[in-house]
């Protein structure tokens, strides 16, 4: 399973206190220390310290203030995007990160072959709601409900297309024009 790093400053939680995240693509595969002479593969987080040297990278990680602080500060960097962590040891950095990575391919893993085993659109649904904790809908090519979890919470109030689908199970026409 491909990570991204939004999904990576969701695992890493109150360790995150920057973060410059405008791309975010999932096609993080793995985790790599940084060091100056790192040939940048994108399917790849990299991880260091604001001790490092970042020129080679250009990235806006060295333009945050945290970079110049005194105090060692561990980042995460893939493209143009980065998280800073309040943390100190990159050794525990590191292993939280690949913690995040094995949880997330082993509830892939698991969701697929259950699947294979006949696990329903509504079971998977279920599961996936558990662990993001936002609703999940599934619509079919004419943009009807096929599936849903966790809409019964609402309210959404600004969210006017999540709640126009629970109550007429299909998308609105402006939502769908704008597609």
């Amino acid at each position: 399973m491909k990570l991204s790093m939004w999904i990576l400053a969701y695992g890493l939680g109150e360790h995150v206190i920057e973060s410059g995240i405008s791309e975010g693509r999932r096609q993080l595969t793995g985790a790599r220390l940084y060091t100056e002479n790192n040939n940048i593969n994108p399917e790849f987080v990299y991880i260091g310290t604001n001790k490092m040297n970042l020129s080679p990278v250009g990235n806006d990680v060295a333009k945050s203030h945290i970079f110049s602080q005194e105090e060692e500060r561990v980042f995460c960097i893939s493209g143009r995007d980065y998280i800073w962590l309040d943390m100190k040891d990159m050794s525990e950095a590191v292993n939280r990160i690949i913690d995040i990575f094995d949880f997330f391919y082993n509830w892939s893993e698991n969701l697929k072959d259950r699947v294979s085993k006949g696990m329903s659109l509504q079971e998977l649904l279920n599961e996936a709601y558990i662990l993001f904790k936002q609703p999940l809908i599934v619509a079919n090519s004419g943009f009807g409900m096929e599936a849903q979890a966790g809409g019964g919470d609402g309210p959404y109030g600004d969210n006017y297309n999540i709640s126009f689908v629970l109550q007429n199970h299909t998308m609105p026409i402006e939502t769908i024009m704008a597609l």
